[in-house]
């Protein structure tokens, strides 16, 4: 706005117009950033129920909640882990996991005697 750059640029049109046109600019790709940001927690927030609290892809393709995910790979543990939380799948040395899917986060969806978790 002209009241809170006329001090700084009172003495230089040319700059005082860029400066404004920058904030105007930037003002701009903010709100355009938060409108996609609202469409992309409207588009996650529709799909999130088809889930059933399972680790799926956000898409339309995806099975229903009945359906089992299925085994994409198996693992052999080259180690003992302890889960830190309800959510991870504790294993032993030599266990074979079978592997549904990995998050965005590098995490898998595992399952390991009837127990599914991440590991």
């Amino acid at each position: 706005s002209t009241q809170s750059t006329g001090g700084f640029y009172k003495d230089d049109a040319k700059a005082k117009s860029t400066a404004e046109r920058e904030v105007a600019d930037c003002a701009a790709r903010l709100d355009a950033l938060a409108t996609r940001l609202a469409q992309l927690r409207s588009e996650r927030d529709s799909l999130a129920p088809a889930t059933d609290g399972r680790v799926r892809s956000y898409t339309a393709a995806a099975a229903t909640p009945a359906d089992p995910l299925p085994t994409v790979a198996r693992a052999t543990a080259a180690f003992d882990y302890a889960a830190t939380n309800a959510q991870e799948l504790s294993f032993a040395k030599d266990d074979v996991l079978e592997i549904k899917q990995q998050d965005d986060s590098g995490w898998f969806w595992a399952c390991l005697g009837g127990r599914e978790g991440f590991v």
